[in-house]
């Protein structure tokens, strides 16, 4: 027989035979059809999908030699495709097969198809051509081998198509390198921003090799977020917002359950989709495994000689392709559904972000300011876990079903089983799946709830420090912490069952599985052998890892579902509905051109009315329908905006807070002054001009269209810089941040609304001047300069209708006086506008100057309505008893000025005088914002410290984690060790066929029972006991240094930013650093036992050892020195978006009346797709990680596999098997290994923030002692006993301040040598314009700024020696702004007594009683009293802030017996003046032995003071009895007095 028939290279093969050629060759059919008309087929389909595409698109590169080389290369393949062609046609010499001709003429076809596709690709695409990538490298590796069978031939020598062919392979290599050539540095110039993916070719994506210049960056330097590349334009939020948006406003049923999921896997689906190609080659290299075990194992029992070595040569090569296959496979599918959970965030977060613009802010069940921050932050990082998940469900039912087919073929029905057992476990999990995803989301609820909370204190942390509240506002949230984790437990039951059963399987279903076989054996004859039992253990294994992923799976699927449902729960929440109804028969919110400016007024109606209003509005009034008492108006001949007719079904279930009947007019171009007592609905009224009241019961009609400027009671200020504040566009300006100027701004109008408002003398003060930042809600500036802001941006606006709710209360005297005259004079620029104003106050004595009066009483009634000279009778109302008839003229500036002229040049010179040299009260903290960073660039995020999880131990205690540890190694060893017993039993076997069964199967059933035992100890020791440990430790170390935490760190640190802390770090630590640990620890112990056993199974491993971990340090050493960072930025990046979003909502109303949604969005998107570029890229060098330790466990594989081949009779079939099997486990172990120990990387990130965190953040006593050292004294603070301080302290309330001078760190000083005597019981009043020192001098009494030098005493204690929080909770302070707890009303009477703040249960005590008389003094009883009394809920809605000012006096007053100082900070300011004069009665009769410091504004109700201070630029100009100053001539506060009070004469005290 010739070579050539023992060949049969006319049959499909594909094996050509042990004799032919070497008996190492495919049939050349096989090799004609599979490995090239296939592919020549598959590229001529494939190829009009991208020229289709792409037909349209405009070009991309510019020309260059790579386009000529590429189309030169293509010719020369036609033409030796044509000559291929031609030779076969008419060859004669050489064998061929039917198919031989039909290759040469697709191949030809191809060559056509190619130089078409290559050169539009080119020119049109940014990326190289992934179809002509793909087949090139295809074509190069199978062309290969054929023209090594070709050169094989018989009479090839004789023949011209082995060189053709072998020359057509040479080019096609070339053709592989010219396309596989990126072409950034060709790009146009717009595209050369492009993203590294986006330019990227099939192979340097598909081993991320795109990533190595962020490697070698990362590994140079500290990353900043400009280092990162861009993101892809798959990856902007703006396209996936839109895309999922619109997906979601066609869903028909937003109610039914789990809509939200299912609508944006439908919307995304072809993001899901790409993860199943590669994820389905990954099974197909994953279950060629146990046949190459197999085929090693019967190499390894054949002799050394030819033609078996061969077969390694083969095996060798199939290793390489089936473990690079692994690497490559399971790194685009990681990739690709990361890619997925990317696009998730990119288009979920915007919709809660549009969704929290439109809640309905009255209502308390649907809108909290920080309710939507868990959403995109917890929330989004349960579905991201989960959502990764997804295609583990059904590739593991697959890879179960390959796995069950190939353990039938070896151990027939002994598999039933493992089979069964796995259906069990299986069955377990599905039960398991839908209360673990409901125990999640409580858990993710009660999260939510603390963080609130947490968010809540923290913005008000300075009226908390004041209060001496601190402690206790912070012992609630430590409460709500415990509950969590009590709460979490049931949660982390159900995890731990679920690991549980998920070990169950791989440790007893192999002991149940040969079990039985060797039980059938033993009657059937057969035995157990080597080759037959790694075969089955390593199909076992394979069997294991799905069913373990699968049932890890489902309970992260089943929360990730649950979080979906809580998100669609947010979108499907009560909607804010204006009420109001436009002449267009519209709300003026529909009309897009809502930027309505003065210029607009023209085009309205001319008429008298701006806008109108008739109705009522109650809390638990249900939202009227649509339409309800709307009435329309088309014209405007009436002259009217907006008119309002009473609805006759209007009714309310509980009584109303405003009742507007008749009807309420609103005059255009005029002020309108709101007026009524202490919760009386001012505020309401105006939210329902604004069309906040979606329940109103009535009509409200508006006769304009557009934005209108609205200045809250409680000014909104993002932490934006002043200049932008005032132009309005700051918190949502598209422009980017740099640059000069918009195109709209007005400077000259910008310079005008700055003088006006009185700012011009702060912007010389603030570091930057007006590019100062203002910080969290303002929290840099003084209660005025916040109202004056506020203001500024109202007045620069200029729109038509201008809203103000009592924005004047927290000026100065002399302040509010000039800045209303220069608004609202007669000279005023409002007036000049011809603005339509509305101003709610309870200053009587702006009356003179409205146009017209609106009274309210204390129901929300309209009392009422007219011109100042038709109110006489308001003087006869007991809230409002000034005389007004001194006040009925208008008196301007000049005229003030004129009958003050004694007074008018040299006091105000006086009071003006040093305010460019010197800082205002907070001005000084305004510095530390210009240089606050969140986190310090230094070598610790390159290089990590070990020091973390020491921190991490030491919180969950040594003992603990020390079982932990050896209880997952013991587990560890009972579980590998099983593979050294089955070898021994099958060595034994073959010696005595099926003996000793019951020590075989004991000892293994011992491992077994032992390695299940020793996982449940500790998962148990993990998941119950360190997380409870661990989280409250964290928990309390965050509260500790937050709350004892200087006041210059909350003035500096973004609110966002520490909240990041309490939400995201914390979720961190609880709910992935556990799991990642346990992941790492298991996956560790069980590497070391594999990498052993493989060791001892080939001694010649072992010398690999020492380079195995050379190499593996060499790669986590390059890739943790940027991973680490990106981690950190990533946690760091996702606060901005944090703060940006309370920020929003706390601010939403006004947005919504500056109609600034959209742009508030954009901004939104922004921080969001910046936030995107760390959380991505991170996830891609992890990805990177994974992909270059599947090499090495390749380069292992490999390693083994020649050892196998050249030294087989050495190491015998059984070590074979064993190290193979482990091999194969191993690669297992190192992807767990991989996997957790990135997540564990990012987890432990957050436990180093908070680490760095509390030793970096300086407690208030740590500055105390640093200021005692520098003066020389001992740097001791004094910890207050009856020996100290005395039995009670202060006990007499004499204060005394020495010398004392105090500055903000980084800046001048704001208190100058102050020295002054208060006796005990006196009563001071501290005055002064704004800026002089007044809140700063109130300041450093509480401890909350440092003095520099001097002293300041109580009853002879020198408060520098005190704790700051002692200091603060002994000396009764009262605020300018009131903090109401989320709790009972008498936890907010009472909260320093209260049993609630310590977590009791115990009935309430007899203080009862005391609360409520005390409620009944400050006016708030009756109120309470009918809706639940004591025991009420109550949060800050309750209550105005004119009510809530009178709840926190109440506090005060139930300490009566504990102090002898009372500080009150402006208490008087934003109230009426019948609430002023309760409050002054109190002060005077409950405190009458006090010692009382008052910071003032209404300064006539302080002549019945003992003393009065006058500070001007941080020094004590005045010090006397109020009416003694009075007498002076040159007194300031006697020009203060007569600025406060708009006096024309001053004759006598007395007479005022």
């Amino acid at each position: 027989m010739s070579a050539e028939a023992a060949c049969s290279d006319d049959s499909f093969g594909p094996w050509a035979g042990a004799t032919c050629r070497g008996g190492f060759d495919f049939t050349l059919l096989f090799e004609e059809t599979i490995l090239s008309i296939l592919p020549s087929v598959l590229v001529i389909v494939v190829a009009p999908i991208p020229i289709i595409r792409l037909a349209r698109e405009p070009p991309k590169v510019r020309a260059s030699a790579l386009d000529w080389f590429k189309k030169i290369s293509s010719i020369c393949f036609i033409t030796l495709s044509a000559a291929l062609v031609g030779l076969w046609a008419r060859n004669s010499t050489i064998t061929q097969t039917r198919a031989s001709t039909p290759s040469a003429v697709l191949t030809f076809v191809l060559s056509l198809v190619y130089v078409l596709l290559s050169t539009i690709e080119h020119r049109l695409s940014l990326r190289p051509s992934s179809v002509l990538s793909f087949y090139l490298g295809l074509s190069v590796l199978f062309d290969i081998a054929r023209t090594r069978t070709l050169f094989m031939l018989e009479d090839a020598t004789h023949s011209a198509i082995p060189p053709v062919f072998a020359s057509s392979l040479a080019l096609r290599v070339v053709m592989l390198l010219l396309e596989s050539t990126e072409k950034r540095s060709l790009l146009l110039a717009k595209y050369d921003n492009a993203a590294p993916e986006s330019v990227g070719g099939p192979y340097n994506l598909g081993v991320f090799y795109w990533l190595s210049t962020l490697f070698f960056t990362g590994y140079r330097k500290i990353l900043e977020i400009g280092d990162l590349y861009p993101l892809d334009d798959e990856l902007r939020s703006t396209g996936l917002a839109k895309k999922m948006s619109d997906a979601w406003r066609k869903v028909p049923d937003k109610a039914a359950p789990n809509v939200l999921f299912a609508t944006w896997l439908k919307t995304f689906s072809k993001a899901m989709f790409m993860p199943v190609v590669p994820r389905l080659f990954q099974i197909g290299f994953t279950y060629a495994q146990p046949f190459l075990i197999t085929a090693a194992i019967e190499l390894a029992a054949t002799p050394q000689t030819q033609p078996y070595n061969n077969n390694g040569y083969g095996l060798i090569g199939a290793y390489i392709l089936v473990y690079s296959g692994i690497a490559v496979s399971v790194g685009q599918y990681e990739w690709r559904n990361y890619r997925a959970a990317t696009m998730m965030r990119g288009s979920i977060i915007p919709l809660v972000y549009e969704k929290s613009l439109i809640l309905d802010s009255c209502s308390s069940a649907t809108f909290h300011p920080t309710a939507a921050l868990t959403l995109v932050s917890t929330d989004i990082e349960t579905i991201t876990s989960g959502l990764v998940q997804i295609h583990e469900t059904w590739s593991n039912l697959v890879e179960i079903g390959l796995a069950i087919y190939l353990l039938e073929r070896q151990l027939g029905a002994a598999c039933v089983m493992s089979v069964g057992f796995a259906i069990v476990v299986m069955v377990g999990t599905v039960f398991l799946a839908r209360p673990t995803g409901t125990h999640l989301a409580a858990w993710i609820q009660a999260s939510q709830v603390r963080v609130i909370e947490t968010s809540k204190a923290l913005a008000s942390i300075k009226w908390l420090k004041i209060s001496g509240l601190t402690d206790v506002a912070f012992s609630v949230i430590q409460k709500l912490r415990k509950q969590e984790l009590v709460v979490s437990e049931k949660f982390r039951y159900l995890l731990g069952l679920s690991l549980i059963l998920s070990i169950c399987t791989p440790i007893l279903g192999p002991l149940l599985t040969f079990a039985v076989f060797a039980g059938i054996a033993a009657h059937g004859g057969s035995t157990l052998t080597i080759a037959k039992v790694f075969t089955a253990f390593s199909i076992i294994v394979l069997l294991n890892s799905p069913l373990a992923k699968i049932v890890q799976a489902l309970p992260q699927i089943s929360g990730s579902i649950a979080s979906f449902q809580r998100i669609q729960d947010h979108l499907n929440a009560e909607e804010r509905h204006d009420p109001r109804s436009t002449t267009t028969g519209t709300s003026p919110e529909s009309n897009n051109g809502s930027q309505q400016t003065l210029s607009d007024k023209q085009a309205t109606a001319d008429g008298d009315t701006m806008i109108s209003i008739s109705g009522k509005f109650s809390w638990r009034s249900e939202t009227p329908a649509p339409g309800t008492g709307i009435t329309l108006v088309t014209g405007s001949d009436e002259g009217h905006l907006a008119d309002t007719t009473p609805d006759a079904n209007g009714d309310s279930r509980d009584a109303p807070v405003i009742d507007i009947s008749p009807r309420l007019d609103i005059p255009r171009g005029a002020l309108t002054l709101i007026l009524g007592p202490v919760g009386c609905g001012k505020s309401t009224l105006l939210k329902a001009l604004l069309g906040e009241l979606s329940s109103f019961d009535g009509v409200i009609e508006a006769k304009y269209s557009g934005a209108v400027t609205y200045c809250d009671q409680n000014p909104w200020l993002p932490n934006e810089t002043v200049r932008d504040i005032i132009r309005g566009r700051s918190a949502t300006d598209t422009s980017d941040a740099d640059s000069s100027e918009k195109a709209d701004h007005d400077e000259d109008w910008y310079r005008v609304v700055v003088s006006a408002c009185e700012l011009q003398r702060d912007m010389q003060i603030w570091p930057r001047g007006d590019r100062t930042p203002v910080g969290s809600k303002g929290i840099s500036m003084s209660g005025g300069q916040k109202q004056r802001l506020s203001i500024a941006r109202a007045v620069y606006a200029r729109r038509a209708l201008v809203i103000l709710d009592d924005v004047f209360s927290g000026l100065d005297a002399n302040t509010e006086d000039v800045v209303f005259e220069n608004l609202l004079g007669n000279s005023g620029i409002l007036r000049k506008a011809n603005m339509t104003v509305v101003l709610a106050s309870s200053d009587v004595r702006r009356v003179p100057f409205a146009d017209k009066i609106v009274l309210l009483n204390q129901h929300g009634q309209v009392q009422h309505t007219g011109t100042p000279g038709d109110l006489k009778q308001v003087a006869e109302l007991g809230w409002a008893d000034r005389d007004l008839d001194a006040q009925q003229e208008k008196p301007g500036k000049d005229e003030l000025n004129h009958e003050h002229g004694e007074y008018s040049e040299s006091a105000p010179e006086k009071l003006r005088r040093s305010q460019t040299n010197h800082g205002a009260d907070n001005n000084a903290a305004v510095q530390e914002v210009l240089q606050a960073v969140e986190s310090q660039a230094d070598t610790a995020r390159q290089m990590g410290d070990s020091a973390v999880y020491k921190f991490y131990v030491k919180s969950a205690g040594w003992l603990t984690i020390t079982i932990f540890v050896i209880a997952i190694c013991v587990y560890a060893f009972c579980d590998s060790f099983p593979s050294v017993w089955l070898k021994w039993w099958a060595e034994a076997n073959e010696k005595n066929p099926n003996s000793d069964l019951g020590k075989w199967l004991g000892v293994y059933a011992v491992l077994g029972v032992g390695a299940v035992a020793a996982c449940l100890i500790g998962t148990w020791q993990l998941f119950i006991i360190t997380i409870n440990r661990s989280g409250l430790y964290f928990h309390n170390l965050l509260v500790e240094t937050v709350s004892r935490a200087p006041m210059m760190f909350h003035s500096t640190t973004d609110t966002g930013i520490t909240v990041n802390r309490f939400s995201q770090d914390l979720q961190l630590i609880d709910m992935e650093l556990p799991s990642a640990a346990l992941g790492v620890v298991m996956a560790l112990s069980f590497g070391i036992a594999q990498f052993i056993l493989v060791c001892v199974s080939s001694r010649y491993m072992a010398a690999l050892l020492p380079f195995l971990l050379a190499v593996l340090y060499a790669i986590q050493h390059f890739y943790l020195r940027t991973a680490r960072q990106l981690r950190l930025l990533d946690i760091e990046y996702k606060a901005p978006l944090y703060t940006q979003l309370m920020e929003t909502i706390s601010g939403v109303v006004t947005i919504r009346a500056f109609r600034w949604e959209t742009q508030s969005t954009e901004k939104a998107i922004r921080i969001l797709d910046t936030s995107q570029k760390p959380s991505y890229l991170l996830f891609c060098v992890q990805r990177w990680i994974t992909f270059a330790v599947n090499m090495v466990i390749m380069m292992l594989a490999v390693i083994l596999i020649v050892l196998t081949t050249t030294l087989r009779e050495a190491i015998g079939p059984g070590y074979v098997g064993i190290a193979l099997s482990n091999i194969l486990a191993f690669s297992a172990t190192m992807q767990a290994t991989i996997t957790s120990w990135v997540t564990l990387e990012i987890a432990l990130g957050a436990v180093a923030r908070i680490r760095s965190f509390s030793m970096q953040v300086r407690s208030e006593d740590d500055e105390a002692r640093d200021g005692l050292a520098k003066a020389g004294l001992d740097a001791r603070l004094v910890q207050p006993t009856p020996e100290t301080v005395g039995e009670r302290w202060p006990s007499q309330g004499r204060i005394e301040l020495d010398n004392v001078t105090a500055s903000y760190p980084s800046s001048g000083r704001v208190l100058h040598n102050i020295t002054m005597i208060i006796e005990p019981g006196q009563k001071v009043a501290i005055c002064g314009r704004t800026g002089s020192g007044k809140s700063s001098l109130f300041l450093s009494l509480l401890g909350l700024i440092a003095q520099d030098s001097g002293s300041i005493t109580i009853d002879s204690v020198d408060l520098a020696t005190l704790p700051r929080e002692y200091l603060r909770s002994q000396i009764v302070a009262v605020p300018q702004e009131a903090y109401i707890l989320d709790g009972t009303v008498r936890l907010n009477a009472d909260p320093y007594h209260n049993k609630e703040t310590l977590g009791s249960t115990d009935p309430p005590d007899s203080r009862d009683e005391q609360i409520i008389d005390v409620l009944k003094r400050v006016g708030l009883w009756e109120k309470i009293a009918t809706r639940g009394g004591l025991d009420m809920v109550i949060d800050d809605k309750f209550l105005s802030q004119g009510q809530a000012q009178l709840m926190v006096l109440a506090r005060a007053m139930l300490r009566r017996d504990e102090s002898r100082v009372l500080l009150l900070d402006e208490a008087t300011s934003s109230l009426d003046e019948a609430t002023t004069t309760l409050i002054d009665e109190i002060v005077s009769t409950w405190f009458k032995d006090w010692t009382v410091l008052a910071i003032a504004h209404k300064l006539d109700a302080i002549l019945d003071y003992d003393r009065v201070a006058v500070l001007d630029a941080g020094r004590l100009v005045e010090y006397d009895q109020p009416r003694e100053l009075l007498q002076r001539p040159t007194s300031i506060f006697k020009e203060l007095y007569l600025l406060s009070t708009n006096q024309a004469s001053l004759s006598s005290p007395d007479s005022n």
